[in-house]
């Protein structure tokens, strides 16, 4: 038998090359049962700088790298890396294996000057140069990364970037934690700062060892190291394709995914792709962990729960999921569908007490009334009414949005209350005479629904937040222990009623996840209205892992100048997002007509599909509208290029592109990515403002910007944005020189 820890990189090598992945699976398991097997051929290599290192077979074209890091009571190895023969052999030659002196941490090293066993000595101070410096770490000196232990090689390089690009290049092959803090201290983050946000201590801080466990259990070394104990662990690592968030959680996601207790409800802020539904994922988990705990994990759509509890069964199938409202487990429910399923979960003496035409004869043949519908049936009481609105008042867009964040967020009765009803996040000032005839729209509105045994998705979240709390007076419980919630910034009031009633005010009760610049379809909501404090504990995640650093940067560019408020009311900021992963610069291609945009679009599409190991649907083609997408697939389909249409809460994998709306994109990513007609007409949606009163035209602008800031960040490596026409106003401040015109 023998012990085995897999790198980070050797997960990777793997996945690149996808017939790998059953023989990788072989080897290791062979070397974790018995290493001596005649078939692995696990050889030292000759004039290594690194005496433990050994190459072992894979298949006839592919060896591992590994380390010998133990040899009695049992053997134990470090897997760093797969490659070519003749590539793992050279590899093997310059490839070191060390515990950091500095720090303790675990690393893999290529061509470092130190010895395997030494200390790390300071670099001579650097001389300041007479002129200005240049680069985000010029200021610095090797010396002051050294003394943390980062490599002299990769501090020097550090130091000597020009630009950010630059220094993406120049941490190629850094241990995660080095790339990180260098990365996060050129953003400006102190250096301590940047150590503590990766869980890494100086020397004198954490007991000396060169043990392979001691080091392992650095949260440093947890970033590119995991120890495998039996086939079913080594099977969750290497089955399907490898996503490293299974695996190497960054030491600030695992503190909070793991902590034991939060004195109350715990706020998680961060930017696109920086791991928040990672951690809300692994936080159900560890809750789920302990015995009899009743966990809801919930978002704002279908389709995200849906990709809540696929991922949540990747991370670990032993998870208890599937029951209803109220068992032990893990429930995974679309917030909507939440509030419906809450209606029957309760006591039936409920609906003796809730003073509701809806609910008096209890939650069977209350149909819910979706959107379109919703929106039409508004329509109907505004046309049939004649009350003296003016018309931006006199709009269902307006009287929904009314209804939602005022009427149901407050649990409204009468018109007395509501006349003198404050109206926190509403742009558009009412007088009296306006709040009573908005009032009369609202009471002839109930009466339809309530004649047709219908309720809106609003509605039904509010009769929900009524419903658990009637429970709770009459049995005195509440339906879980705890919640945790993902897109956060997307829930309305009622939602937010719904999920405190759902839990009892006590540590661990609500877990949430927002990024108030994904803010694509809910207003603004303060959590504190609603009996939810968190202030003092919300913290921020900077490290993105979906978005290369220049697609990263562009989008945030999108943003910058645009005051931005979260979940406390506080402003919100981009200041030191990040991203490890180096890339193209987007491409912003101007095309001379709709024909002309598709045929770029198409010559896009079908190079990208000459890559053998671009798998078709992780090329995703983003439209603002279903009418654009609808227009799009007919045009590509012409032009030799079919593209699928997702729609609904469908799971695309097949052997054609992606085509879905932005909206739909939301929680997705893709490998590479075309935004179409960003113009002036569409980004902002014409529709979305037309009409609009004046005070709420910034709000949903707002929106509007969020929305294409979530299509940006859909991209892993290549980014592309298309339009004719004039471009989109949002377009103004971001770098276009950079692309190209048609």
């Amino acid at each position: 038998m023998a012990s085995v820890t897999m790198s980070k990189q050797f997960t990777k090598d793997i996945d690149v090359d996808g017939s790998l992945k059953n023989r990788a699976w072989d080897f290791v398991r062979k070397v974790m049962n018995d290493p001596t097997a005649p078939g692995l051929h696990i050889e030292p290599i000759a004039g290594s700088r690194d005496p433990r290192v050994r190459t072992g077979r894979v298949n006839d074209g592919y060896r591992a790298v590994m380390f010998l890091v133990r040899d009695d009571p049992e053997q134990a190895y470090v897997l760093a890396a797969i490659k070519q023969h003749d590539d793992a052999n050279r590899y093997a030659e310059r490839a070191v294996l060390r515990t950091n002196p500095v720090n303790g941490v675990l690393e893999v090293l290529e061509d470092i000057d130190e010895q395997v066993t030494g200390t790390v000595s300071a670099s001579t101070p650097i001389a300041r140069q007479a002129t200005e410096p240049v680069g985000p770490l010029a200021s610095f000196q090797a010396m002051e990364f050294e003394e943390i232990g980062i490599t002299p090689r990769f501090a020097a390089a550090a130091i000597a970037a020009a630009d950010e690009d630059a220094l993406l290049d120049a941490l190629h092959g850094a241990p995660s934690w080095q790339a990180d803090v260098l990365l996060s201290v050129a953003t400006g983050i102190a250096i301590e700062d940047a150590l503590e946000n990766v869980g890494v201590q100086r020397l004198d801080k954490v007991p000396r060892s060169t043990d392979i466990d001691t080091a392992l259990a650095q949260p440093g070394s947890q970033m590119d190291f995991v120890t495998v104990h039996s086939d079913d662990a080594l099977r969750e690592v290497l089955e399907g394709p490898f996503e490293a968030w299974r695996t190497f959680l960054h030491p600030e996601q695992r503190q909070y995914a793991e902590r034991r207790t939060y004195n109350g409800a715990f706020r998680l802020r961060g930017g696109a792709g920086t791991g928040k539904t990672v951690v809300a994922i692994h936080r159900a988990r560890a809750l789920a962990r302990r015995s009899g705990s009743r966990i809801v994990l919930t978002t704002y759509t279908t389709t995200l729960a849906k990709n809540l509890a696929r991922d949540l069964d990747a991370l670990d199938p032993s998870v208890q999921t599937g029951g209803p409202v109220g068992s032990d487990g893990v429930v995974v429910r679309g917030v909507d569908k939440l509030a419906r399923e809450v209606l029957y979960a309760v006591d039936s003496r409920v609906f003796e007490k809730i003073d509701s035409p809806l609910l008096n004869a209890g939650p069977r043949g209350l149909s819910p009334l979706g959107d379109v519908d919703d929106r039409n049936l508004w329509q109907d009481v505004i046309d049939q009414a004649g009350v003296d609105l003016p018309p931006e008042l006199a709009r269902p867009d307006f009287l929904r949005s009314e209804y939602r964040m005022v009427i149901l967020g407050q649990q409204i009765d009468s018109s007395a209350t509501y006349a003198r009803a404050p109206r926190p996040g509403r742009g558009t000032r009412l007088g009296r005479a306006q709040r009573l005839a908005v009032w009369s729209l609202v009471e002839t509105y109930r009466r339809r629904l309530a004649m047709k045994r219908q309720a809106s998705f609003p509605e039904l979240a509010a009769l929900a937040a009524m419903a658990l709390d009637t429970h709770f007076e009459l049995t005195g419980e509440r339906l879980a222990d705890h919640v945790v919630i993902d897109e956060a910034q997307d829930l309305h009031a009622g939602h937010w009623r719904l999920l405190r009633a759902l839990v009892a005010e006590e540590s661990n009760d609500l877990f949430i996840c927002e990024d108030s610049h994904q803010r694509i379809y809910g207003e603004k909501v303060v959590l504190s209205r609603f009996g939810i404090a968190v202030r003092g504990r919300s913290r921020r995640l900077t490290l993105n892992y979906r978005t290369t650093a220049q697609n990263l940067s562009f989008a945030i560019g999108l943003l910058e100048g645009h005051d931005v408020t979260d979940l406390e009311g506080e402003p919100e900021t981009m200041v030191g997002y990040r991203s490890l992963m180096n890339g193209p610069a987007p491409n912003v291609v101007a095309c001379s007509s709709m024909s002309d945009e598709l045929d770029e679009v198409a010559a896009r599409v079908k190079a990208w599909q000459t890559d053998d190991a671009l798998e078709p649907h992780t090329i995703g083609v983003l439209a603002r509208s279903a009418r654009t997408r609808d227009l799009i697939q007919r045009g590509l389909t012409d032009r030799g290029v079919p593209v699928h249409a997702v729609v609904g809460d469908e799971s695309w994998t097949g052997k054609a592109p992606s085509l879905l709306t932005m909206h739909r994109a939301k929680g997705l990513e893709f490998r590479k990515v075309i935004l179409v007609g960003i113009d002036e007409n569409q980004i902002p949606s014409i529709r979305a403002l037309n009409g609009m009163p004046p005070d709420e035209r910034d709000d949903v602008a707002n929106r509007e910007r969020f929305l294409l800031y979530v299509a940006m960040t859909r991209a892993r490596e290549e980014l592309v944005l298309t339009w004719h026409g004039k471009p989109s106003g949002f377009l103004d401040p971001l770098p276009t020189d950079r692309g190209e015109s048609r």
